[in-house]
């Protein structure tokens, strides 16, 4: 059994994670389960972050609209075909 200690620290990489990439103006655009890995089970190892296929380099020079991603895991401003944010990825990691 995982313990509290246990998922706050994993959640905190998941977050220190998307932070790195975010810093570097990338949002990955399909964080969901599936896209994030540990690197054992036991003992429990660290998360690991993948399929980058979806993520997108966001720019000052105009705004990045598309609707792309898992269906389940869309978040409101890619249905609305609003500008894509990095607070897109943390509509990801809430749900």
């Amino acid at each position: 059994m995982i313990s509290e200690n246990d998922v706050i620290r994993l959640i905190k990489q998941i977050l220190e994670g998307v932070y790195y990439l975010h810093q570097n103006n990338i949002v990955h655009l399909d964080l969901k389960p599936q896209n994030i890995l540990l690197s054992s089970i036991y003992p429990l190892g660290d998360i690991k972050i993948v399929d980058f296929g979806m993520s997108r380099k966001l720019g000052n020079a105009c705004e990045l609209r598309e609707i792309m991603g898992t269906p389940e895991y869309l978040a409101p401003e890619i249905l609305n075909y609003d500008p894509i944010t990095t607070a897109t990825d943390m509509w990801n990691i809430g749900i």
